[in-house]
């Protein structure tokens, strides 16, 4: 920023500030084009590091009219440590509380762990919580300062490698397109902002699942049950090949597990089951097992 506001002038013996720029037809724009320019959103609320650099570029032009600004108003050492620590910790539950995917872990007896869709506390950091920050125009705190705030976390973790934990094709591809340094900031947020919204839209289907969950624990006033609520998911098949699958020469065997989630009233099980090359994987199967639930009035 300082590199910027360095080849500042003023427009026309005004206070308004402009930058060279080859791209626009009058070879430069203002700070609200800047702004835009760079990817943020908000351009009324800038950032006190911007403010700090616009208010050192206007005293070195015209040092008469404008005061030398006092750099102390703007450090970060005027809000303390725990302070700060504690408002990035809410600000983490309160993401966590939103995208986070939900995992049992007895180890944490507060709560269940929350998964949230990134890969360390660095990319939550740039991905995320910076531009949070700039769209509300307050200042980010340091990485060191956010990955001390995300440790002392305990219930909030990352997916640490794609392999232990995956996330669907989406995510990963927005993912990898908002880390590419080959596009512009504006088209990098353009693709963070998407992520966010099929994050948000996950969300929405977990609340419906748990929804019907609770709708299948229910009784009448009679104390008889009304629904019931199965649901499956299984491994890929090459997830289950053993030994490992290199080309189609070796043989291995196949081996799919699918689980079956099933509530209904004080019923709450999850079965298990195991499949070999003598049953046919995928959505058929799927199918035949929900079938087969035989769901009876007792």
């Amino acid at each position: 920023m300082t590199k910027w506001f360095e080849k500042a002038s003023f427009y026309n013996n005004t206070s308004i500030l402009i930058f060279p720029c080859r791209e626009s037809n009058a070879e430069f724009v203002c700070e609200r084009g800047l702004y835009y320019i760079l990817g943020y959103q908000n351009a009324d609320g800038y950032i006190s590091q911007w403010r700090r650099c616009q208010s050192d570029r206007r005293y070195q032009l015209d040092p008469i009219k404008y005061t030398k600004p006092e750099k102390e108003n703007y450090t970060m050492d005027k809000i303390s440590f725990p302070v700060a620590k504690e408002t990035v910790k809410a600000y983490i539950k309160s993401v966590a509380s939103k995208i986070a995917e939900t995992v049992p872990d007895k180890s944490v007896k507060e709560d269940d762990v929350l998964i949230v869709p990134f890969l360390n506390a660095s990319d939550f950091y740039y991905l995320k919580y910076v531009p949070d920050m700039i769209e509300l125009g307050d200042p980010p705190v340091s990485i060191t300062w956010f990955k001390e705030a995300f440790s002392e976390v305990t219930n909030v973790r990352t997916l640490r490698c794609r392999g232990s934990f995956n996330t669907c094709g989406i995510c990963n591809k927005a993912e990898d397109l908002a880390k590419d340094r080959r596009f512009s900031r504006p088209q990098q947020r353009i693709f963070e902002e998407y992520k966010q919204q099929h994050l948000l839209q996950q969300f929405k289907e977990r609340q419906t699942l748990e929804e019907n969950i609770q709708l299948a624990k229910g009784y009448d006033q009679y104390g008889n049950t009304q629904h019931a609520f199965l649901y499956s998911d299984g491994m890929t098949v090459m997830t289950g090949n053993t030994p490992r699958k290199k080309n189609n020469e070796n043989p291995y065997i196949t081996n799919r597990v699918i689980g079956v989630m099933a509530v209904c009233g004080h019923i709450n099980e999850i079965f298990i089951y195991n499949l070999d090359d003598f049953v046919s994987g995928g959505a058929n199967t799927m199918i035949e097992i929900m079938r087969q639930g035989k769901l009876e009035w007792i």
